[in-house]
């Protein structure tokens, strides 16, 4: 029988391939110093495989991984973010560590634009998710729903009328 190969599709990004991975690397090293980015979608969906990789490696935190790390990775400072800030941040979470939202389309070319982001540390331990839907309560509290049968009168009432 023939052999079945994994893909792994890339985008291309209308570069080589020198100037994408260099490209990659330089984005992701930015967007570890700055905590976010704005850049375009279809660089932040690729620019978010590579940092979710590098915060893998972060969370190992052995030497072999520091070094990997170190050799994607532009600039040493953003290494030591990388294993001292991120890896314990993310300590528990699976995966997804990083968030795209989508800004629209640059005026220029009309290139769809987007903000790529590290989640905050309240998103991690869920207090984020915690405070919406206190937020969510709160605003039912204040509405006053009118209760249906005092609003019509008993069914006496109705039938005599």
């Amino acid at each position: 029988g023939t052999l079945l190969t994994m893909v792994i599709i890339t985008r291309k990004l209308g570069r080589s391939p020198s100037h994408r991975k260099n490209l990659m690397k330089t984005m992701t090293t930015q967007l570890i110093k700055h905590d976010a980015i704005k850049t375009t979608l279809a660089k932040a969906k690729e620019i978010r495989r590579h940092a979710d990789k590098m915060v893998t490696l972060a969370k190992r935190g052995t030497l072999h991984t520091r070094r990997q790390a170190s050799e994607f990775l532009c600039e040493p400072s953003a290494v030591t973010k990388l294993f001292g800030i991120f890896a314990k941040r993310f300590y528990d979470r699976p995966g997804g560590y990083t968030r795209i939202y989508h800004l629209g389309r640059r005026g220029q070319d009309g290139a769809k634009m987007a903000l790529i982001q590290f989640l905050g540390p309240d998103e991690i331990l869920g207090q984020g998710n915690a405070k919406r839907i206190e937020r969510k309560q709160n605003v039912w509290k204040k509405v006053e729903v009118p209760n249906p049968v005092e609003s019509v009168g008993s069914v006496e009432q109705v039938k005599n009328d």
